[in-house]
């Protein structure tokens, strides 16, 4: 549990502050568990809008659907406005709404050829009138090197993928191939770490299909298109067999070639069950501050589930003229 002092500049009631400090939980596939709020209000104009730029393998994508997206806190979620990117890559919402209070705005970018499945921005606090600048998201889908599509393997075996951009992290999500409803098989995050061990006993002989979710922790995250599709064998007594790497992906562009590496055998082969649970709470010493005044607010977040919650970060959006006192901020933990 965290407590900080904060100084405010101008006039704001703490319902505003407090939903600043809005966490987004679990939104869409594989997303982490708390995501940050993105950007700051750019200049104040009549009209307001919302933009961003898409690129495609660095170069600016023209053509692709865009929505702004309005999600509720109790997880409703609510289409506001569709468009499409222009010659330049970039997309505009213009003359939208103040988010309500007990909701946020949120960009999605959908998926074509050659593309991630989807790409979900972060929270955005959005107030009418405003010009908002949503960071650019890069929609290369994610280049799978090892297995080659359809291969048959013996465990241990790796799945190993290219990294995308400098910085961005990834989690493999491993589904029956009959049902891929619900993942049977979660990495957690790996980091930047581009590969993921399927050890002895992870994984039944049958065939399983494999998709990787990709997260910055500025931009978004978003789920590969390309899967990995393969079959485990029963071993037959010796090391595992893992197919040569795919020479180049379904969509037909080249790949290096990459040879798998033995699998690490100092992590733990079984899944733990259950699933983290968190819950999160914010409270503040006031009901409205003025300039100059001093608030204290506290976030306090709970895992009540019966398993750890791996990588978990909260992270708070101040409003403009509100500053911590970091000398008086402390933690429980």
């Amino acid at each position: 549990m965290k407590e900080y002092n904060a100084y405010t500049g101008d006039r704001r009631s703490v319902r505003d502050v407090l939903f600043l400090l809005g966490i987004a939980i679990a939104l869409g596939l594989g997303l982490a568990l708390v995501s940050p709020a993105l950007g700051s209000a750019l200049k104040q104009s009549a009209d307001g809008d919302i933009s961003g730029t898409i690129t495609v393998a660095g170069g600016n994508a023209a053509g692709i659907t865009v929505e702004l997206r309005q999600r509720a806190n109790n997880g409703a979620d609510t289409l506001l406005a569709t468009t499409t990117t222009d010659e330049s890559g970039v997309y505009h919402f213009s003359r939208q709404n103040s988010a309500p209070n007990d909701a946020y705005y949120q960009v999605k970018v959908l998926g074509g050829k050659g593309t991630l499945a989807g790409w979900y921005s972060f929270p955005i606090i959005y107030l009418s009138g405003q010009n908002f600048s949503v960071p650019s998201i890069e929609m290369s889908d994610v280049a799978l090197l090892s297995p080659k599509d359809g291969a048959q393997i013996g465990l241990p075996s790796k799945l190993i993928w290219q990294a995308r951009r400098s910085g961005e992290t990834f989690r493999v999500y491993v589904y029956n191939a009959a049902d891929m409803g619900k993942p049977i098989l979660d990495s957690g995050s790996l980091g930047m770490n581009s590969e993921y061990a399927l050890l002895d006993g992870a994984l039944a002989p049958g065939s399983y299909e494999a998709v990787i979710q990709v997260r910055d922790a500025v931009v978004g995250y978003g789920v590969s298109q390309s899967h990995f599709r393969f079959s485990v064998v029963a071993n037959t007594g010796g090391a595992g067999t893992n197919a040569e790497p795919t020479p180049e992906l379904d969509e037909g562009g080249a790949i290096p070639e990459t040879q798998p590496a033995t699998a690490p055998t100092a992590v733990p082969a079984v899944q733990p069950s259950g699933q983290p649970e968190l819950d999160l709470h914010l409270s503040a010493d006031k009901t409205e501050v003025q300039q100059g005044d001093t608030i204290i607010f506290r976030i306090e977040i709970t895992n009540k589930g019966s398993v750890i919650a791996p990588d978990v970060v909260v992270t708070d959006q101040l409003p403009g003229g509100v500053t911590v006192d970091v000398t008086l901020a402390k933690s429980s933990v």
